[in-house]
């Protein structure tokens, strides 16, 4: 989005429609997320909801963000520094006119098991040129799987075989 001159094309891993500010998070039935929860569920509220549970150190039952603090007491972490990077680093989303800017060729490539970011039609619509693509996985084992590195490998290839009979002024 800032225009790198350096950066030919992308890859968003790991991201779904969610992405795209004030988009509606639409979490499948079976997920437990209480209707107490502030709607519309977008990825700032969801942020904030799972923030407050760790600050407060009790787990929820039967509600979805209470595995945050179930993580970070399997992990040792401190419940309070993890719901200030919620809070401050994990839930950054962008306008769509600001994904209009991308002017480089762009893969969206998602595990197929990874619940959340099976919706990309709102990325694949805002940024020019983008296409998707899935790998074995969900959200946190897809990079371990060999389908992932291989779209990886395949869609630079791709773009280098492309850059190579185009002719640059980069050179």
């Amino acid at each position: 989005m800032l225009e790198p001159h350096q950066v030919k094309s992308a890859i968003l891993a790991g991201l779904g429609d969610y992405f795209i500010e004030e988009t509606e998070l639409q979490f499948p039935d079976s997920w437990p997320v209480p209707e107490s929860v502030p709607r519309p569920l977008t990825t700032r509220v969801w942020a904030e909801e799972g923030a407050r549970i760790l600050e407060e150190g009790k787990i929820v039952p039967r509600h979805l963000a209470s595995a945050n603090l179930i993580a970070a007491r399997v992990t040792g972490a401190d419940p309070k520094v993890l719901a200030a990077v919620i809070r401050g680093a994990v839930a950054p989303t962008v306008s769509a006119e600001s994904l209009r800017a991308i002017h480089v060729p762009v893969l969206i490539l998602n595990g197929k098991a990874d619940a959340a970011n099976l919706k990309t039609a709102g990325l694949l619509e805002a940024i020019p040129g983008a296409r998707s693509a899935a790998c074995d996985g969900d959200h946190h084992s897809a990079p371990y799987q060999p389908s992932f590195q291989e779209a990886i490998v395949q869609f630079f290839a791709e773009q280098w075989a492309l850059r190579q009979t185009r002719p640059t002024s980069d050179h």
